[in-house]
């Protein structure tokens, strides 16, 4: 609901006011739109409270249906702009224009920019992958505190830790203009005061003694989330990601009888950079989701190599790739999903021992 309202004399210079042009022009958000012209009454009546006190009103419900340039979520501005206007029976016109905005508006995380899997560097070494998140505030952007995450690592019994003591990963808007931390880290923001808030992430290889300088492996959780001055936060939003071994896509057969399964490095059955994986290696969850097929199973792992899993070539170990036969009993639907999971946090590695997490998954749709 909208509710205006304005103060109008009865007269002015001895001339009566045309009760008939007390209106209010309405733009909305947006003062290039096409105006929207609404009568005020001073009759007690749709809104107006009290009768011929001067007070000129209308209520009014804030829809399409009902007025043009309705105050719409996905296109707030956080500001409105109208005029009053009225006119006295001698010809005198009065405008009043005015804008205010519509209270303090949260801000709003509109995009997330950063990797699902992140492979780790060479033993010792360290490399830096950047994110960002777009962030849009109605009332300017001067309003954002702070834009930034916390981390959460998903471990193999579906509990969970908050990373980094608690602390928020903060990012900024700055053009990588302002030293972080000492010496000479820097954000690596691209450009200050674009509304995209951006942070240098270290990944650190295997093998430094120093737990401060080791990243850790699996399946994190980062939950981005900004603040405004009015310390009133925005909605959350979730970007899983997965560090070390992890799946990165799966490509299922036209006819639905393989996926093929991409890794991020060589895949193995043991730490010892050995073993080629095997179907046990490996967990998978149909669900029927009100299809036609009520099943599915795993056949055989093989290498890419040929569509017939009898002419497929059996694993050596290392694959980064591997075709999974399966059997689907029924014809499916299109709405039925594979989920993918390794069958326990000690199936999968890669060559320097890092195990897949149990919670790491890739889903796939037959049609």
């Amino acid at each position: 609901i909208l509710y205006f309202a304005i103060d109008v004399a009865s007269s002015y210079r001895k001339s009566s006011l045309d009760t008939a042009t007390t209106k209010l022009i309405w733009f909305g958000t947006n003062k290039t739109n096409t105006p929207y012209t609404l009568k005020l009454n001073d009759e007690g009546k749709s809104g107006d409270i009290l009768k011929d006190d001067d007070l000129y009103s209308l209520k009014i419900i804030n829809d399409s249906l009902a007025l043009s340039n309705p105050i719409e979520e996905a296109e707030d501005t956080g500001k409105v702009y109208l005029e009053f206007q009225a006119t006295y029976h001698n010809g005198s016109t009065f405008m009043v224009e005015d804008s205010f905005y519509l209270g303090n508006i949260i801000p709003r995380i509109c995009c997330i920019d950063a990797p699902a899997t992140i492979s780790l560097p060479d033993s010792l070494s360290v490399t830096f992958k950047t994110v960002k998140a777009k962030v849009i505030d109605a009332n300017g952007p001067n309003d954002i505190r702070r834009v930034g995450f916390v981390s959460y690592h998903l471990l193999n019994d579906s509990t969970r830790i908050l990373l980094n003591d608690g602390n928020i990963i903060n990012l900024y808007d700055d053009g990588s203009e302002v030293i972080i931390y000492e010496p000479n880290i820097t954000s690596g923001d691209a450009k200050a005061n674009d509304d995209i808030y951006s942070f240098r992430i270290p990944v650190f290889g295997p093998g430094n003694p120093d737990d401060a300088l080791q990243t850790k492996t699996g399946i994190f959780d980062w939950i981005f989330e900004a603040m405004d001055m009015a310390n009133a936060y925005s909605d959350t939003v979730i970007h899983r990601v997965c560090t070390g071994m992890c799946f990165e896509s799966a490509s299922l057969a036209d006819d639905t009888s393989y996926v093929d399964i991409t890794f991020n490095a060589g895949a193995y059955n043991t730490n010892a950079d050995s073993g080629a994986l095997e179907t046990s290696d490996f967990s998978l969850t149909f669900s029927q989701n009100g299809g036609p097929a009520i099943a599915a199973a795993i056949s055989s792992v093989k290498k890419d190599d040929f569509t017939s899993q009898d002419n497929a070539s059996v694993l050596s170990g290392g694959e980064t790739v591997i075709r999974m036969f399966f059997s689907l009993p029924e014809t499916p639907g299109g709405v039925d999903t594979i989920l993918i999971k390794p069958a326990d946090g000690n199936s999968i590695y890669n060559s320097v021992g890092t195990a897949m997490s149990a919670v790491a998954g890739i889903s796939t749709t037959p049609k």
